[in-house]
């Protein structure tokens, strides 16, 4: 154990899963990919002088910092809403949007829910993942996981409860990557086949 201590890349470790942490919990980062490149090109330099003058307790130091960052930054920029692909990029409100269904979730009272990856607006194909509520009626739609559906609607943000001491679905589906819903009313979607549909047939 005592070796395992004084192993420098157990400490490196250590830091990349500190600052993977901090970036999910919190999310605070803020700067763009290229901000985030440029200072890790300042702190590499900065370690690499610090290296050549043996300044050895400052080097680990800043080698920390940076697995830290690291971690930080990979966590920050997987996300799909940064890219220009995702449907919160793409305004089109009045345009068809087909989604995939990928997760059924509980179901509510009024409505059958399910995340939902949204995978073309009109002919724009997008990525990114959406809770999708199907409002209730009298009949059973067998609907799957790997369903796609065609539908119109506005996204809108999931709200956060209002009693703070209130378990937050808002929290649940941000940690899956989902931050807005999309609402159908009954008779408001298409079950597509994808080998023989076409957005033109509906």
């Amino acid at each position: 154990m005592k070796k395992l201590q004084y192993y420098v890349p157990t400490h490196f470790l250590g830091a990349l899963l500190v600052g993977i942490c901090l970036e999910y919990q919190l999310k605070f980062w803020f700067l763009s990919r290229n901000q985030s490149l440029l200072l890790f090109s300042v702190i590499l330099i900065g370690l690499f002088i610090l290296h050549r003058f043996h300044k050895k307790s400052w080097f680990s130091f800043f080698t920390s910092v940076f697995f830290i960052f690291f971690g930080v930054f990979s966590v920050h920029f997987q996300k799909d809403q940064l890219s220009k692909n995702h449907f919160q990029n793409i305004s089109n409100s009045k345009a068809p949007v087909l989604i995939k269904l990928v997760k059924r979730l509980n179901p509510s009272s009024y409505s059958d829910n399910f995340i939902a990856e949204v995978t073309q607006i009109g002919s724009l194909n997008t990525k990114g993942k959406v809770l999708l509520q199907i409002q209730k009626d009298s009949l059973d739609h067998g609907l799957l996981i790997s369903d796609f559906l065609w539908t119109y609607g506005a996204f809108e943000m999931i709200q956060a409860p209002l009693n703070p001491h209130q378990f937050s679905y808002k929290d649940y589906l941000e940690k899956l990557d989902v931050q807005q819903r999309l609402v159908v009313a009954n008779g408001n979607w298409v079950f597509v086949n994808q080998k023989n549909f076409s957005l033109f047939q509906w």
